[in-house]
């Protein structure tokens, strides 16, 4: 009776360590795409496109304020 309980514990433990390692790949690919995501040259595009779109939206403001008037003043950046 005591061999079988150990062959049983093994077991459950064997199964329980290929699900854990079955889990780890299945995460892997997602960690992958999430670290490339986080190397430098992305984040310098992303702060480049970023800064672009903010001059757009600022010229395009600067532009519609001198024609509608309805702009405030304080939506509009400070420059540099």
């Amino acid at each position: 009776m005591y061999r079988d309980n150990r062959d049983y514990l093994y077991r459950i433990q064997k199964e329980h360590q290929r699900d854990l390692v079955r889990e780890a790949e299945m995460s892997r690919p997602i960690h992958l795409v999430r670290g490339s995501n986080r190397s430098p040259l992305f984040a310098q595009l992303i702060l480049w496109i970023g800064r672009h779109m903010m001059a757009s939206g600022y010229s395009l403001l600067k532009r519609y304020r001198s024609v509608s008037g309805e702009c405030p003043a304080s939506a509009l950046p400070m420059t540099q």
